[in-house]
């Protein structure tokens, strides 16, 4: 009777062994998780402005305290599920509100190879720990305090192996997920570039200005913004079509590039629009407008059939922006200015395009 519950005793011992493999190995899968959310999803919701995911409840059920082996079972089911919800919402969310360059493909590609990756895991844990669940299961339903000690024996050493190739698999998972975080990395950045690029011209467009208006919004230097356009522009594609107004439009851009020194910025605010952002004091922004005005009112060379050279007149409008003024504030005086330029110039001008 003595050996038998030495026996029973070195069993219980051992299951207790087990019971912290377990957890350790659960722990593990945790820290997959955090990892992915971490350095795979975060960076990618913070850059496209959108809801990323929270493994946080499936950690926590992952890692809660006193989860046995046959406890883990649903538990491992119900994380499972919610990561491959959580996972599939964000890959629309990234479909929705990201762009269409190939590097967000890789996005969604590695989100959805990561949910049949973690599925497979799970999969493979709840097979097996419901193959120990089930023996372990008989050896506690039997008086026979020999036959206990044997299954207890023998699934003590199921589940210390299972234990240790569900923490290696995990940390494999998780080192997967690191180099994957470097390529989706530049990827991102790639994607957000030119996510925020105009392609006709090369220039940043409305969406980067706008993230560009807040941080001038805060910024307590003196600043301008300069809005422009070009006069009449609606004639050069009905003239000479919309081939030769694109050209335009990028000759244009070109020469607001070459007037602009390198803490100036510009972007095409939509169809023949642009708006040009500098630090300086309202000479400054004076002397660039008329630098600007000079530059682009020339002639053209659009390659468009008969006559190739066209004569373009474009107007600026000039804002100060002042201290703790909004973005919209700002343009709408530029706005107001730009008008009036314009209706003074076509006055004198009544064929600005020829």
């Amino acid at each position: 009777m003595l050996d038998a519950m030495v026996s029973l005793k070195a069993s219980l011992d051992a299951w207790d062994q087990i019971d912290s493999l377990l957890r350790r190995s659960l722990a593990a899968y945790a820290e997959t998780l955090r990892h992915f959310e971490e350095h795979v999803c975060r960076p990618a919701a913070e850059k496209f402005k959108i809801p990323g995911v929270d493994f946080a409840p499936q950690r926590d059920a992952l890692t809660r305290p006193g989860l046995s082996p046959a406890d883990s079972l649903p538990v491992l089911e119900s994380v499972g599920r919610a990561i491959e919800q959580q996972l599939r919402s964000y890959g629309q969310r990234l479909r929705q509100n990201g762009c269409s360059a190939s590097d967000l493909r890789d996005v969604l590609d590695a989100l959805n190879a990561s949910i049949q990756m973690i599925l497979n895991t799970g999969t493979q844990q709840e097979a097996a720990m419901r193959g120990v669940a089930g023996r372990l299961k008989i050896a506690c339903e039997s008086d026979n305090v020999a036959l206990l000690r044997i299954l207890v024996r023998h699934q003590s050493i199921e589940l210390s192996r299972l234990a240790d190739e569900t923490q290696r698999h995990s940390l494999t998972v998780a080192d997967q997920f690191r180099q994957q975080v470097v390529a989706l990395s530049a990827g991102l950045n790639s994607a957000r570039d030119e996510a925020r690029r105009d392609v006709l011209t090369g220039m940043i467009n409305r969406r980067a200005l706008e993230e560009l208006f807040h941080e001038f919004e805060g910024r307590p230097t003196l600043r301008c913004l300069i809005l422009l356009d070009i006069d009449r522009f609606k004639s050069v594609n009905d003239r000479y079509g919309y081939l030769a107004g694109d050209e335009l439009l990028r000759q244009i851009a070109a020469r607001i590039q070459a007037a602009l020194d390198p803490a100036a910025v510009a972007a095409r605010w939509g169809g023949d629009e642009f708006i040009v952002l500098l630090e300086g004091d309202l000479p400054a922004g004076m002397s660039l407008a008329r630098h600007l005005n000079q530059q682009l009112c020339a002639s053209y060379d659009l390659s468009a059939g008969k006559t190739s050279q066209i004569h373009v007149q474009a107007s600026v409008g000039l804002s100060e922006w002042k201290l703790g003024e909004s973005a919209a504030s700002v343009l709408q005086r530029a706005d107001l200015a730009l008008k009036a330029r314009k209706h003074s110039t076509q006055r004198k001008l009544p064929n600005a395009v020829a």
